[in-house]
């Protein structure tokens, strides 16, 4: 099976083409954030994916990061989405809290209204012990560099 899609391949939703939908997409301003340029697509007609954020759903109170259990895992912390849309986390997403800051280690879109164990790593060496039952954004995205090298280690 061909995982790549070509010119002639049914797009998700529309059942054309994905030169139709080129066709159709128009290229809106450029966002930018820091050193990072993203310049957004639409395709007309489209309704898009609905999603929320790890940030936008926590500071909402409709998702909850936890260690998996009262011991606790290094690599794993548990997210219950309670939102009633999917819930984007981003590789690299620092969160704080619980028993040891961690930073996620992939890019994930968890299902709506779920419980998911997600992997991760630690970010702070030395402590073991809860600052609280939840772990929150840090709102901070680790660079490229640090998740390159985090994926060889």
């Amino acid at each position: 099976m061909n995982a790549t899609p070509s010119l002639n391949s049914s797009s998700p939703g529309n059942g054309g083409s994905v030169a139709d939908w080129l066709a159709r997409a128009r290229l809106g301003a450029p966002q930018t954030h820091r050193d990072i340029v993203i310049w957004p697509l639409f395709a007309s007609g489209a309704n898009g994916t609905s999603y929320r954020t790890l940030d936008e759903a926590i500071t909402s109170s409709q998702a909850q990061v936890t260690e998996v259990s009262e011991s606790g895992s290094v690599p794993q912390l548990k997210v219950i989405n309670q939102s009633p849309d999917p819930l984007l986390i981003l590789d690299g997403e620092e969160l704080i809290g619980a028993k040891q800051n961690r930073v996620v280690n992939a890019t994930l879109l968890l299902k709506a209204r779920s419980e998911t164990i997600i992997p991760v790593s630690c970010t702070e060496q030395g402590r073991w012990r809860h600052v609280s039952n939840a772990l929150s954004s840090s709102d901070v995205v680790m660079e490229m560099k640090v998740r390159r090298a985090k994926v060889r280690s």
